[in-house]
Parts: C-alpha cells; structure tokens; sequence
C-alpha cells in the first residue's frame, strides 16, 4: 500500500519514464535532448535547450473505489479507514528554441506517444538503464497506475494559464489513476476463527399447488412441490406448526406431504398462508457439523373455514319450529358476533338470535320448514363453512 508520498512518486515517475523514452533510449536523431521540469510553466528554469514540463494541476478524490478496502487486509469482518484515492491531473507543456515552435509540436508527438504506449505503469516495467520507472513508494502499490488523456476545452486551458505570468502556450492534460494513500487509524480486527462450520445446501423447498384450497379444522391438507423431505420438515399454516419430524412415506415425501389441518388456537376462519420448513441435515445438506438454519419456501394462500362436523337432531316432524345444536370448529368468536350467521335453506340467523354460542357449538331457533332435507351452513367473517351437514324436516 502507498503512503503520503505517493503523489510525489507518480510525479518522479512520470519524469522518468519521459526522460528515458524520450532523451535515453531512442538514437539519433530521434532523441530529444529536452529536458524534464516539474514546475509551473511560467517558472524560469536554468535550462538553454529544449524542454518538457510537467505541472501537477488537480487532484480529486476517486469516488469509484473511496471506500473499498484492500482485499490483501480488509474484509467483511476486519476493517477500519480505506484508503484515500486519488486521479491526478497533469499538464503537459513544451518549450522549444525555434521561433516557429514546429519543435515544441515535435516534442509533444513524441511524449505522447510514450505516454499512450505505456498507459498501464507496471512494477515490472524498466528503462534502458534496467531501473524501475516506478518510484520506490508505489512499487507495492494495489492499484496500477493508468494514464489517460484527459480532454479539455479552450476554457479550461485558459482559466489553468490565467494565473501564469506567460502568455497561454500549447498544451495538453493527462490524467493518471488511481493513487492511494494508506490511512494511520486504527483498524478494527476481529478475533481469528477457530471453528469453521461449512454447509452446502441443494435447495430450499418449493410448494406447486394446495389441496383442497379450502378447508376447516381436521380436514386433510395435500401439499404438492419439491424439496420437502428433511428430518426437520414443518409445515407453517398462519400462526400454527406442524411438526413432521421422523415422519416418512406416505405423509412426507420429497414432491408431496400429506396432513391435516391442527386444532390450533392461533387459525381463525380467513385467509391463510401456507409454507414449508426444512432443516439442514443428512438428507439434503453436507456440513461439517451441526448447522441450525433452516429453508422456507414462498407463502402460498389457503381459505380457513368454520367448520360443521354435525346438526342434532338429524331429522324432526314439521309443523313447528326447530331447535338445532350445530356441532363443530370455529364456529364463533365474541370479537366477530356481528358477523356470524348460521344459513339454512333460505334463512340467515345472526348471532344475536343464538342461545348458545361457543368455539365449538352454536344453538340456534329455526322457523317451521317444509318437508325436506336442508344443508346447514356457518358464515363467519363471510368465510362459509363447506360440509355436507343436512337437517330433514318429516
């Protein structure tokens, strides 16, 4: 990682890389001879000759990495402050003897040639001398340097050389990413692992399809799907479990699981949401050792019905009214009073006309009937009870 002299080593850097390509390396009469300065282009500089000048003009942060740690420290368990990084903004200005400047032109083709052939600085990369062109601070940099031409309207050359004591000269911008520096604060760090617990898993459970889609307390529920089986298999209706441990074929396999629906305080008649539990063992997962979490598949909807499970008397002369005992689940709730009703034939009896109303038993007064046999209904929250329970009238 760089330090706080990272910014002066990719200003060294690039100095050595022109110099080397550019006055070193090429033969006549493709050498230059100009010399590399690193100042403000209006800066008298002690030099007779040709020369080339880099200015450091602007640094801005890289918002793309701000705050991405070094994978070779930093992880999701060990952190702290990521390093700060940096684009540099250079500019590059030749300065020739000739009075038409056609050499200050030559110069500049050439830098940039150097600088577009080596637009990816590499640690491994050399001059003619077999040194690094790389400043010592950046050799163990995470971040290769990148350099890029960076385009600048007339306006923007204008307002770099307002300050400048020359008038403007040609020039062009270069801009060299990314630079970081290594923050001094504290790092958190965890303790190290001393256990490893890896689990592989095929698959959490998947329900198709409910059958019936309708049902009421005690009624037998067929689920369908995929990825049921496990040693922990539940199934989740609204607020109630169903345990299926240990269970096998028929009533747990993997595509179908075949139950009833429990007697639980917490199903009420209304819409329900069904889903499917299973935990991570043997019979669908590979762990190194016990692993608690479980998979549960996506809801799928149920209606709960009250359920009628027998009207007493079965049967009675007519001629006058009936007093019927309706038998069952969730037949009624002091909360829902007002929107309970018991249906036979064509009458609907409110609850406020019940003598007696609980849970599990509803009695309920019925006008004179004619002969025949007539199915008797609960209506709670208009969820309506589905079961075949007639009443005849003799």
């Amino acid at each position: 990682m760089s330090d706080y002299t990272s910014i002066r080593g990719v200003t060294l850097s690039l100095k050595t890389l022109l110099d080397d390509s550019l006055n070193v390396a090429p033969p006549p009469p493709d050498r230059l001879n100009a010399a590399i300065t690193i100042s403000r282009p209006d800066v008298k500089q002690s030099v007779t000759g040709n020369r080339l000048n880099l200015l450091l003009f602007q640094v801005i942060e890289n918002h793309f990495i701000a705050n991405q740690e070094d994978p070779r420290i930093g992880t999701t368990s060990d952190y702290g402050h990521p390093p700060l990084s940096l684009n540099l903004h250079y500019l590059l200005t030749p300065f020739s003897t000739d009075t038409d400047e056609t050499e200050a032109h030559r110069m500049l083709g050439a830098a940039m040639r150097v600088l577009r052939d080596n637009a990816i600085l590499l640690p491994t990369l050399m001059t003619s001398t077999v040194q690094p062109v790389l400043d010592t601070s950046l050799l163990m940099a995470r971040e290769h340097l990148r350099i890029s031409l960076l385009p600048l309207t007339l306006d923007d050359l204008s307002k770099i050389w307002t300050g400048a004591e020359e008038s403007m000269r040609l020039s062009v911008a270069y801009e060299v990413s990314v630079v970081q520096i290594e923050s001094l604060q504290r790092r958190n760090t965890p303790l190290p692992v001393r256990a490893r617990n890896v689990v592989v898993t095929l698959r959490g459970p998947d329900i198709s399809s409910i059958d019936p889609d309708t049902v009421g307390i005690g009624d037998a529920l067929t689920i369908n799907g995929s990825h049921f089986f496990s040693a922990t298999t539940k199934v989740l209706i609204g607020g109630a479990t169903i345990d299926l441990a240990g269970l096998g074929s028929p009533a747990l396999r993997s595509d179908q699981i075949q139950t009833t629906v429990p007697n639980d305080p917490a199903l009420w008649p209304g819409m329900q949401m069904v889903r499917v539990q299973v935990g991570f063992d043997q019979s669908n997962a590979v762990a190194t050792g016990a692993f608690p979490k479980t998979l549960t598949s996506e809801p799928v909807p149920i209606v709960l019905a009250p359920k009628v499970t027998a009207v007493l008397p079965v049967s009675a002369p007519g001629g006058s009214t009936h007093i019927l005992t309706i038998n069952g689940w969730r037949l009624y709730r002091a909360q829902d009073d007002a929107n309970i009703y018991v249906l036979i034939a064509d009458q609907t009896i409110p609850a406020s006309q019940f003598t007696t109303k609980t849970d599990t038993q509803i009695v309920v007064t019925v006008p004179n009937l004619p002969v025949g046999k007539y199915a008797v209904y609960v209506r709670f929250n208009a969820f309506t009870s589905r079961d075949d329970v007639e009443f005849e009238v003799t």
